[in-house]
């Protein structure tokens, strides 16, 4: 008799997850909404993801307008001018409550800085240049571009066959599309517009029919892959030279890589004087939010700890003793600049090597 109990208990545990999944699924596909140019944005509003477990606790998140995380309970001064995030679910603070993620937690330790997150769940490092081409002539006195990399964007950037399926099957709203760049034969980003997995009647009830487009859609994207590293090396450069023309410096945070791919950009970021804040960090389950994955808030904290002292460098501000810092100088810029002085648009100079060839949703 108590087996019976225990396996009856067990599938009302089971019943009560799949409930707590589809709903926490349908409340996080009402924020976002899709957008020509992006693919897709956050949709402005308050929502409420219930808990991934039944011991958890309900997410409240806020986008405020143009679709903007909440970084802060009310707006106050911001005579330090205004920080930029743009970036992925990491950016976002994805399956976290506002007051967790790492960009309130910058705010509050910068509270004369407007810290703007525009981080967007399943970006690329390309759908967050077009964000930043998007909103950066919108923001009174940008100082600094912030932006999240992964090393998985590589692939969001070249939009292979694999994450367009990926996306068309994990959205429930309908046909996802993203947009992708690659190279002239020149080095140069070409731009392309959003575009999606295909469409096709039955694919989701037939076999075959699946099976067709799947091959329809290898052929169709095959060798964007072995471009995605030089389109995403310039979409950084690119990205670069967007905020030195609003006269803002760009901060690039690595999030996450491997072993090589942080090698590779931490290499390559200071050899073209763009700088570079190194916050790789181990991530055990401790770190992550129980029943979903992603970073949870101590992790957020770590990263603001390791962020924060670039930050204050181009500021002005004193930094806290001890704190850790994962900033690589770059060659006559980053922290061998005069920090307190802001640069005003196109006083860079010339870069070797900027324009040339390049070296190209986890979060």
């Amino acid at each position: 008799m108590q087996a019976v109990d225990l396996s009856s208990r067990a599938k009302g545990k089971r019943r009560l997850f799949a409930t707590v999944t589809l709903v926490v699924s349908l409340v996080v596909a009402t924020m976002h909404e899709p957008d020509a140019v992006l693919g897709w944005r956050n949709r402005p509003g308050s929502y409420v993801i219930p808990r991934y477990l039944p011991s958890g606790q309900d997410i409240h998140v806020t986008l405020e307008e143009p679709g903007r995380r909440r970084t802060r309970a009310t707006a106050t001064a911001s005579p330090d001018g205004a920080m930029v995030l743009v970036g992925d679910s990491y950016a976002v603070g994805w399956a976290l409550n506002d007051e967790d993620t790492f960009a309130w937690k910058l705010q509050e330790r910068f509270p004369a800085l407007d810290v703007l997150n525009y981080g967007t769940a399943g970006f690329g490092t390309y759908q967050s240049l077009l964000m930043l081409e998007r909103v950066l002539p919108t923001v009174d006195r940008p100082r600094l571009v912030l932006h999240n990399f992964i090393e998985a964007h590589e692939l969001r950037n070249a939009a292979p066959d694999s994450w367009l399926e990926d996306l068309a099957r994990l959205s429930r709203r309908g046909h996802v599309r993203v947009p992708r760049a690659t190279l002239d034969e020149n080095g140069k980003l070409v731009r392309h517009p959003p575009e999606g997995y295909i469409e096709l009647p039955f694919r989701e009830r037939s076999a075959l029919v699946n099976t067709l487009g799947r091959a329809f859609m290898h052929f169709r994207t095959l060798g964007r892959l072995s471009t995605k590293r030089a389109v995403t090396e310039q979409i950084l450069l690119e990205m670069d030279r967007v905020a030195e023309k609003s006269g803002a410096e760009l901060l690039v945070v690595l999030l996450r890589a491997s072993p090589k791919g942080r090698k590779h950009y931490l290499h390559f970021l200071s050899k073209h004087g763009v700088a570079v804040v190194d916050c790789i960090r181990e991530m055990t389950k401790d770190d992550l939010v129980p029943g979903e994955g992603h970073p949870n808030a101590r992790m957020n904290t770590l990263w603001a700890e390791c962020i924060a002292p670039a930050v204050a460098a181009r500021l002005g501000h004193e930094t806290e003793s001890g704190a850790p810092s994962g900033e690589i100088s770059t060659p006559g810029r980053g922290n061998r600049r005069p920090a307190t002085k802001r640069r005003p648009p196109g006083s860079r100079g010339t870069r070797d090597g900027a324009l040339g060839k390049g070296g190209d949703p986890g979060a």
